[in-house]
């Protein structure tokens, strides 16, 4: 009984009938008219971007990303000459110490595929194993859109990670993240064409509900000390699932999202590869 409350509330809630169309755009808007497409992503927590990179270069980039993980040995912890290792999960880093890190940091999420995000990889400080090429493809996406990003919405850019997931079939459900701002520009290296390989997720104009979202979590706590059921966090928020608008694209397709609106990437199929280069700004 008590685990249906919360996704019929949130439903109730959070609920927004728009359509996709309505922030997606071709790459010419940022060039010709930036305000539009910042109405739309205060508007609605997130907006895609279609064709902004070359495929070639994208491409280039998710294969030497590959080429790197594929010369790892996932069990030799700690640090190498030009990365360091987490694995088995013994010490987990926080975002400052990664931060001060001087060597890219390979983070495996879990071993366990039936875990939360198993089999998922992070890679922090990424530029640090980039050759120029990838560098200056690093610099020409910040010219798509960081100037006016960081102009209206008063976040500096933090860094660049990777997101690796291939038959990550047990994502972390809907949720925010910790309710305030941070936005994330996320960067097909893949091609997303449908749900089963794992698109990014977001449930529109829900960042604009701030007192409602933690009235949600106040909500889910109180429920979780009555049933002792762990999957309840502070930050979830169980939704109906056709709440969520998937982003699907080819490879070079970015997506801006505002973190404190109800977001998830979506499970995949065994063996179906999604990698995305995310730009954080905090």
């Amino acid at each position: 009984m008590f685990k249906n409350i919360i996704p019929k509330l949130n439903t109730l809630i959070f609920s927004s009938r728009v359509n996709i169309s309505d922030f997606a755009f071709e790459r010419s808007y940022i060039d010709t008219n930036p305000l539009e497409v910042f109405i739309s992503l205060e508007r609605y927590g997130v907006v895609i971007l279609h064709n902004c990179i070359a495929e070639e270069r994208v491409k280039r980039l998710k294969t030497n990303i590959l080429n790197f993980l594929g010369r790892l040995n996932p069990d030799d912890e700690g640090r190498h000459e030009d990365y360091y290792v987490n694995h088995k999960q013994e010490k987990k880093l926080n975002y400052e110490e990664i931060m001060k890190l001087d060597k890219c940091f390979v983070n495996y999420r879990e071993e366990d595929k039936l875990k939360i995000d198993g089999g998922m990889i992070d890679l922090f400080r990424v530029e640090k194993i980039l050759d120029e090429e990838d560098q200056k493809l690093l610099s020409d996406i910040h010219q798509i859109y960081r100037p006016w990003l960081e102009n209206f919405t008063g976040k500096s850019f933090s860094h660049f990670n990777i997101y690796h997931n291939e038959g990550v079939e047990n994502t972390r459900g809907p949720h925010i993240d910790k309710a305030r701002d941070q936005f994330k520009c996320m960067i097909y290296l893949t091609d997303v064409p449908n749900k089963d390989y794992g698109p990014y997720s977001y449930v529109p104009k829900s960042h604009k509900k701030k007192i409602l979202l933690k009235i949600s979590t106040l909500i889910q706590r109180m429920i979780k000390r009555l049933i002792n059921d762990s999957q309840y966090r502070y930050d979830d928020m169980p939704i109906a699932e056709n709440q969520l608008h998937s982003f699907l694209g080819k490879p070079g397709t970015i997506i801006i999202s505002n973190q404190s609106g109800i977001h998830r990437g979506q499970p995949q199929k065994e063996g179906n590869l999604r990698i995305v280069l995310v730009d954080n700004y905090f």
